[in-house]
């Protein structure tokens, strides 16, 4: 669903359909378009979004009037897996005026190649492409399909990142919840070429709630500061609200684990495949955090010393003030 100054769109299996906004009763319906995907409204050239796939297996994007009448280029070079719907955001990439659709999906295919995040440019529906000047990957592929299904359940922008949540399944059976982060951050420096630079990276995301650990998200929405949850518990929900200063920090200490430190954990995203130019992109991520190998040797010590010198609180508390334990 979508909401202009005075329509309410809706999109779905059978078709989109227009509805007054002051009193809800309907303007227009388009039956000749099913199973919509995607729906969004451009405020920039007030007009509509829409992609859906038919029997074909294969995803018709358009642009649509107010009135619901084509007016803009269709494709059909993409296959979109609509079991698991697809959740999106629309970006304004000011340096080259355009608009742009970041998606993320179990599989979006593409020609041969099948994306779990990708981008595409609303003048020709193409794949969005910020090549030479990239760094990372801007439309990052899938792996291991047979085995690990993404359930996508809610994105939006941030400047200067597009965040994703959503689901992890294996062999069928719900495994975790992640929040992906995907950097879209423009250079203008005197030390580097200008253009886009990405990174991207995700984590667990949980909610504490009666001493347990929730992990299965089913929405999330945006509230400025903060970030509102909607967890699944048995048959029940729970609301857990988390701030982005925190989640920040959250993706710092994860940072700090698998990407600065190289200790040997096991890697997130196994679900995407690696990029040969992904890394730490000071364009886009602040490394706040830092690492020394030694650390994991330290920390055992001084539990060591807990344990024996736990009658010294003042000796333990001057090592704890620099590695606290978990």
């Amino acid at each position: 669903m979508i909401i202009s100054n005075e329509t309410i769109y809706v999109g779905g299996v059978g078709g989109i359909a227009s509805y007054h906004r002051e009193n809800m009763t309907e303007k227009s319906f388009d039956t000749n378009i099913s199973n919509v995907w995607l729906l969004l409204y451009d405020e920039e050239r007030d007009e509509i979004i829409q992609c859906n796939q038919n029997y074909d297996n294969v995803s018709h994007c358009s642009k649509l009037s107010a009135s619901l009448q084509k007016t803009g280029n269709v494709t059909t070079n993409m296959s979109v897996d609509i079991r698991y719907l697809p959740t999106y955001s629309i970006v304004y990439v000011k340096e080259v005026n355009t608009s742009i659709v970041v998606i993320g999906a179990n599989s979006a295919k593409v020609l041969s190649t099948s994306y779990g995040i990708l981008s595409f440019n609303l003048t020709d529906f193409t794949l969005f492409n910020t090549e030479p000047n990239r760094r990372g990957p801007m439309n990052i592929e899938r792996a291991d399909e047979e085995k690990l299904r993404l359930d996508f359940k809610a994105s939006f922008y941030r400047a200067p990142y597009v965040y994703f949540f959503f689901q992890v399944h294996a062999f069928n059976k719900f495994e975790t919840s992640r929040i992906g982060k995907l950097c879209l951050k423009y250079d203008t420096s005197n030390n580097s070429s200008h253009g886009y630079y990405h990174s991207y990276e995700d984590m667990n995301m949980t909610c504490r709630y009666k001493g347990i650990n929730l992990t299965k998200i089913e929405y999330v929405i945006d509230e400025g500061k903060f970030a509102i949850f909607l967890f699944l518990y048995n048959d029940s929900s729970v609301i857990c609200v988390h701030s982005w200063a925190n989640i920040e920090k959250d993706y710092n200490e994860s940072r700090k684990l698998q990407v600065l430190c190289g200790y040997s954990v096991k890697k997130d995203g196994e679900y995407f495949k690696p990029d040969i130019e992904l890394g730490t992109s000071t364009h886009c991520f602040e490394n706040k955090t830092y690492c020394n190998k030694g650390d994991d040797v330290s920390r055992r010590i001084i539990q060591t010393l807990f344990m024996t010198k736990k009658d010294n609180n003042k000796y333990v508390q001057s090592y704890n003030n620099w590695f606290p334990f978990d």
